[in-house]
């Protein structure tokens, strides 16, 4: 399952976000690594598993600045600034990266990243 369009991975990316446990269940494998601000920091496997089931749910996110490459056939990384309300009613602003493969069983997120963006 290595065909994917930029489009398709854009999508995962708002999955992400929006999707929680039953996408994560798909798509965050036990290999993936994640960095987040404090006070997780860098967390891998079931703990950066265990962060995104504890993190709210966000209502929607808006992705500018938006970059994608495609360093190998089954392989996306992305780059963006996300914008969403996680169900607190403040909006949050985070750059972020992405590493995503293409596996038998689908597209998953070996790596995630995000740092704080000043706010507006």
């Amino acid at each position: 399952m290595t065909d994917a369009t930029d489009d398709d991975i854009w999508d995962h990316e708002r999955r992400f976000w929006t999707g929680h446990a039953p996408f994560h269940d798909k798509t965050v494998p036990a290999d993936t690594i994640m960095v987040f601000g404090p006070p997780l920091g860098v967390t891998k496997g079931d703990a950066a598993r265990k962060a995104l089931d504890e993190a709210p749910d966000w209502r929607g996110v808006e992705m500018s600045e938006k970059s994608i490459v495609r360093p190998a056939k089954n392989v996306a990384v992305t780059g963006y600034l996300a914008e969403g309300d996680a169900g607190n009613g403040a909006i949050h602003r985070v750059y972020c990266t992405s590493v995503w493969i293409a596996r038998d069983d689908g597209w998953v997120q070996v790596q995630h990243q995000q740092t704080p963006a000043p706010e507006h």
